[in-house]
């Protein structure tokens, strides 16, 4: 059964937390994979004491797909549902998920809930699980573009994700706070303290589910999104469809990540991004935190999406309001 667009939002379904020796599904639902990278990438989880289950073929291509959307669904299904695995990465993001948030088994979800970690186009996958199932997930790096790199991860966005993915505490869901350096860059934009599920992910894909019942529900959430590449212009129309459709106006807060080369050529008149910001979430009358490490950069913290959070943009800081004990 679908939710729709006007179901009430599903109970939270918690995954359990990583434990050494565990296994972790790889799967490619988007873009068309690297294999050096992924390499790398697998070498490095493997070193973690971790076992690696692939769905497929990771490296076919069909344009800028990692094969067709009946492969790719079908793959991404055997993991979610996969009883040796508890947890499920992508190999990248890239363009792809969104085709598939309609060809998921999401009965297969309820029925044997497990992590789900990614950024980027995975922003499509962590919306739709959370508004069909509830499930709370990861917005961290991918395998590519975060393990995958000639360097490893810094130590502190890996010790992120461990301590999320609940490897360090045996509690999934810890938000660890950005060291000094990584937060210098966080900026008030309203101050206050708000509570409420953390939604989002990148904005362009995540702007694209409005109007389909694989959109959470904005009632009572915090809002984080972040992206690459996009102009400011094209950041406005995004957030001017999210207005239209009378979602923000519902929210508790928001939380801004990175926005990396999105701004606008020297040339061309533009908007700054913090005009559009105050543009859009200045008249909410709901705190507004910016710059928060996260998003297209090698920086990239993770965080716990569909978990309640409390953001408090006048001290600039994040933490989690709960957080969940393996079972």
């Amino acid at each position: 059964m679908t939710r729709t667009s006007d179901s009430p939002r599903p109970e939270r379904l918690v995954p359990p937390a990583l434990r050494s020796g565990d296994a972790i599904g790889v799967f490619a639902p988007a873009g068309v994979v690297p294999r050096e990278k992924l390499e790398r990438a697998l070498a490095r989880i493997r070193a973690r004491g971790f076992r690696v289950k692939t769905y497929g073929d990771l490296f076919r291509e069909r344009g800028y797909l990692a094969g067709d959307d009946d492969a790719r669904a079908a793959e991404l299904n055997a993991a979610l549902a996969d009883p040796e695995t508890t947890a499920v990465m992508p190999a990248r993001g890239g363009y792809g998920c969104a085709r598939l948030a309609d060809r998921l088994d999401y009965a297969a979800v309820r029925r044997r809930p497990k992590l789900v970690a990614g950024f980027s186009d995975l922003t499509a996958l962590h919306a739709a699980l959370a508004a069909q199932t509830g499930l709370a997930t990861l917005h961290s790096p991918n395998l590519v573009d975060g393990w995958g790199g000639e360097e490893p991860p810094t130590e502190w966005v890996e010790e992120s994700f461990w301590h999320a993915a609940g490897l360090v505490s045996g509690v999934f869901g810890v938000l660890t706070a950005p060291p000094p350096q990584a937060a210098a860059g966080l900026a008030t934009l309203r101050p206050g303290v708000a509570a409420g599920p953390l939604i989002g992910g990148n904005a362009a894909v995540f702007a694209g589910l409005t109007g389909s019942p694989y959109m959470p529900d904005f009632a009572g959430a915090i809002l984080f999104l972040e992206d690459v590449g996009e102009r400011p212009y094209r950041l406005d129309r995004m957030l001017a469809q999210m207005r239209l459709a009378g979602l923000l106006d519902q929210l508790a807060g928001v939380l801004l990540g990175q926005f990396t080369d999105c701004d606008e050529a020297p040339d061309n008149p533009s908007l700054a991004l913090s005009e559009i910001w105050d543009d859009y979430f200045g008249s909410l009358g709901v705190p507004v935190l910016a710059g928060y490490p996260t998003g297209h950069v090698r920086d990239n913290a993770t965080l716990p999406l569909g978990t309640p959070v409390q953001i408090d943009a006048t001290n600039q800081t994040v933490q989690c309001v709960a957080a969940d004990a393996r079972g």
